[in-house]
């Protein structure tokens, strides 16, 4: 654990008692499970984007500053996540329906981060777009706790290949089946410098 860090501030609330050893692991757990397969999904779809628009991967190492910008619109394009259910405490009213307390709702990732009226051309990849307001990573209290790890990690990633890639081949993609995630169980990729 890295002194000062927030997993060090997990272990010592529950040493003070202010919750317990079991809820800080959770926390823990919830925070770093994120990083792993929706981040290796979301790094994965990238290749393929940049890959299948090689004109943005020339508009990004021509202008690195915008890789927060295009994390979002691959997150947006190619959500690491499906779908998630919300039980639903309250009635409540979403356009001409209502949707009664104690029923279930379903967000569907995909369609809400390609709806055209939110966003322009919704299937046109563009990592100038800055969609910092798509639901990929959720919202509110129901935002993503790996959210900036995940940002930091295919960040770093992005940053070194902008350096020495000037060129991205992938092909064969193939989906893996999955409830929840959506992601690839494999993609034949080529770099050419």
């Amino acid at each position: 654990m890295v002194p000062g860090g927030w997993g060090e501030a997990l272990f010592r609330a529950a040493d003070a008692g202010a919750i317990t050893e079991q809820t800080a692991r959770m926390m823990l757990i919830d925070y770093l499970t994120p990083s792993l397969d929706t981040t290796i999904n979301a790094t994965s779809a990238a290749l393929e984007l940049f890959a299948e628009y090689p004109d943005q991967w020339d508009r990004l190492r021509g202008e690195p500053a915008l890789i927060p910008h295009a994390i979002n619109e691959i997150i947006r394009m190619e959500s690491p996540i499906r779908a998630f259910s919300r039980f639903v405490t309250t009635d409540v009213d979403v356009g001409d329906v209502r949707i009664p307390a104690g029923s279930r709702a379903l967000m569907l990732y995909a369609c809400a981060n390609r709806d055209p009226a939110k966003f322009i051309e919704p299937t046109r990849f563009d990592i100038t777009r800055k969609p910092s307001d798509h639901l990929g990573f959720g919202m509110g209290t129901h935002v993503c706790a790996g959210m900036h790890l995940a940002k930091l990690e295919i960040s770093i990633i992005l940053e070194a290949m902008v350096a020495k890639v000037c060129r991205i081949e992938a092909s064969d993609p193939v989906r893996k089946p999955h409830n929840t995630l959506r992601g690839l169980a494999s993609l034949r990729c080529a770099f050419r410098a």
